[in-house]
């Protein structure tokens, strides 16, 4: 995965991903894992910012855990997915498609990728995760969530649906770039009125 910024004018959107809850995305499959989704806004002049959906350690009553948004100020996040030999051995397991994990995702046409940018920060900032319990698929190992349950992929897919619109085909995007992998949530996303604070 190359962090390397774009020097032209405009921010840069990409997903990158790397395997849920470090190694337990394998114990379920190894030859399909099970990701966690994150969106790194690249911009030359402000650096990178990451953006995902995290359940709140600190925040747990009665099993339920509040999900929050994250951010990563001028990093990347940690043990994203690639492959080579030189890895530890949880990420060297060969899985049926082994590959590092980058998504475009373009701004719709009436936005102008900064205010894009913009939006998706403010709509992160806004986020009323207080509400939304972060929850696991319907099956262990499963690629889809019982009805309105949410994650981390349900929170990306929603974040991008908040500012662009729904039907804007961000979670077909996603989905088709990670077959042979699992990523439940993606077809649920939280709703836009939640990001909106």
């Amino acid at each position: 995965m190359s962090a390397a910024l774009d020097h032209s004018q405009e921010p840069t959107f990409t997903i990158v991903a790397r395997v849920a809850g470090v190694a337990v995305g394998f114990i379920v499959s190894p030859l399909s894992p099970s990701l966690h989704l994150t969106l790194l806004i690249k911009d030359a002049y402000e650096g990178i910012l990451g953006i995902d959906g995290q359940p709140d350690g600190n925040f747990r009553i009665l099993g339920f855990e509040r999900m929050v948004s994250n951010f990563y100020d001028n990093t990347v996040p940690t043990q994203l997915l690639t492959y080579n030999d030189t890895m530890p051995w949880e990420r060297r397991v060969r899985y049926s498609n082994p590959r590092e994990i980058e998504i475009n995702i373009v701004p719709p046409s009436f936005i102008t990728p900064r205010e894009f940018k913009k939006s998706l920060i403010r709509n992160a900032k806004n986020f009323s995760g207080m509400i939304i319990q972060y929850s696991t698929p319907r099956n262990i190992g499963g690629n889809h969530m019982n009805p309105r349950t949410y994650n981390s992929s349900s929170y990306l897919v929603g974040l991008l649906n908040s500012v662009a619109g729904e039907g804007r085909g961000y979670d077909t995007v996603i989905r088709n770039a990670l077959k042979g992998y699992q990523v439940p949530g993606i077809d649920t996303p939280i709703p836009a009125g939640y990001f909106t604070g």
